[in-house]
């Protein structure tokens, strides 16, 4: 008989560089692109590492089994803990085989409710309820929001769209074959370091020119880090930039990565004179195809439930604001949850925005 396997522990580290291999051989088990080596990376470059806590969990004598990149989120008798990365990083957790998932929840529950010895918490906002995360914790779910995605099933591009309305079909085919007669529409798919600068340059004006600072995608450090992430990306095969240009001049871009068995659209811009052209609807379309030909699983379109993404999702992988304390404070806040249901949209706004926070 076997002997036991010795017990899962948390252990505190300070540094990315010594955890980079077995970082990289358990973000490919978990397929989460937000879970990366290189996204930790380029997230410590643009904001720092000031109040991170760094947290691996393993056996002795065995390859470690998760890491979770937290941060202190305040002072006060209540030590808070949050995950890095929440905000611009649409997906937060630890990272882990998803075998191991109940393993690593329960040592960092443990872990973040008695740290140092004093009462604790850890405020997510970003797990997913794909994953399981919240029951695993222990923890209350204060909100959530979509995030859709398109699973394709087994289906090819052609079946895909086959399966859809016939308003639909004409819509994908009417809309890219006009651009193509009038506009001389064609594709990019951008491959090389020296043309990513400038296409990501492009990219951001556009961006920019659009929402007139009403986006925070690339405010603050966002900008050093999605370009960065791009850099990383393509080095690394991931990144799908593509451009749809007209009259041989760019008039949109579409942001995004292939990782694992997944298509995860970041961002769309497109040049404010094409806005009335559904040049941005032509170019999500095409992002599609190319993830059908390239054999994805699936389509993330990341958190929120626009109008544009619901369109094409099937599926929704749940995008979750989770506390996980001890059982007084977490019986308090599922009374608050219950009676914050209960108020006033002014006021339950508030509240979400301080939860996003």
């Amino acid at each position: 008989m076997p002997p036991p396997a010795s017990p899962l522990v948390a252990r505190e580290v300070s540094s990315l560089e010594e955890l980079h291999a077995d970082w990289t051989r358990l973000a490919e088990l978990d397929g989460d692109l937000f879970k990366t080596w290189e996204w930790a990376r380029v997230w410590e470059d643009a904001f720092g590492s000031e109040g991170r806590v760094l947290l691996t969990f393993g056996r002795a004598g065995e390859p470690l089994t998760g890491i979770a990149r937290l941060t202190r989120a305040g002072r006060g008798p209540l030590h808070v803990l949050r995950f890095e990365g929440q905000g611009p990083g649409d997906q937060v957790g630890p990272v882990c085989d998803p075998a191991d998932r109940a393993a690593v929840a329960a040592v960092l529950r443990k872990a973040v409710t008695t740290r140092h010895g004093r009462p604790g918490a850890l405020l997510a906002t970003g797990l997913m309820r794909e994953q399981g995360w919240a029951p695993l914790l222990g923890g209350v779910v204060l909100r959530g929001r979509p995030s859709p995605v398109l699973e394709f099933n087994g289906l090819d591009w052609d079946g895909w769209l086959a399966s859809k309305t016939k308003h639909f079909r004409q819509q994908v085919w009417r809309q890219e074959r006009r651009l193509v007669r009038d506009e001389a529409l064609t594709f990019r798919r951008i491959t090389g370091p020296d043309e990513l600068d400038g296409a990501l340059d492009q990219f951001i004006a556009f961006h920019d020119a659009r929402w007139q600072g009403e986006s925070d995608f690339f405010a603050a450090g966002g900008r050093a880090l999605h370009t960065a992430f791009a850099r990383h990306g393509l080095a690394r095969g991931w990144l799908r930039l593509f451009s749809a240009d007209l009259h041989g001049q760019p008039a949109a871009y579409w942001l995004g990565y292939r990782f694992g068995d997944d298509y995860w659209f970041f961002q769309l811009a497109r040049d404010p004179q094409w806005e009335r052209s559904s040049i941005g609807m032509v170019l999500i379309n095409h992002a599609l195809r190319c993830a059908f030909e390239e054999g994805a699983v699936r389509f993330r379109f990341m958190s929120g439930g626009h109008d544009y993404k619901m369109r094409f999702a099937n599926a929704d992988a749940g995008h979750e604001t989770v506390l996980v304390t001890g059982p007084v404070l977490a019986r308090l806040a599922r009374t608050g949850v219950t009676t914050a249901r209960r108020l006033p949209e002014p006021v339950t706004a508030r509240l979400r925005r301080l939860l996003s926070r």
